[in-house]
């Protein structure tokens, strides 16, 4: 799984105006946080279902009821 979210890393980052791109995993899936974390995502915000903004965790599937999830980001150096 790791080697798959790199890879979509690489090829969103080869994308010239593309800056920044998030992932959002379910807070109870742990496997899932560590792999963005290994890719080099870093965790920005944990959301709570009730508190999910319109569009963000309805439509991740992380949104269930009772759970929270965590969005995590890869920003693009300006060097490359």
């Amino acid at each position: 799984m790791t080697d798959a979210v790199r890879a979509v890393i690489e090829w969103v980052v080869s994308l010239e105006p593309v800056f920044r791109m998030w992932a959002v995993c379910d807070t109870a899936n742990m496997a899932s946080a560590q792999v963005l974390e290994k890719v080099g995502m870093s965790r920005e915000s944990t959301a709570s279902a009730d508190s999910a903004s319109e569009g963000v965790l309805r439509h991740s599937g992380a949104a269930d009821e009772g759970s929270s999830a965590c969005l995590s980001a890869y920003i693009r150096c300006s060097h490359g």
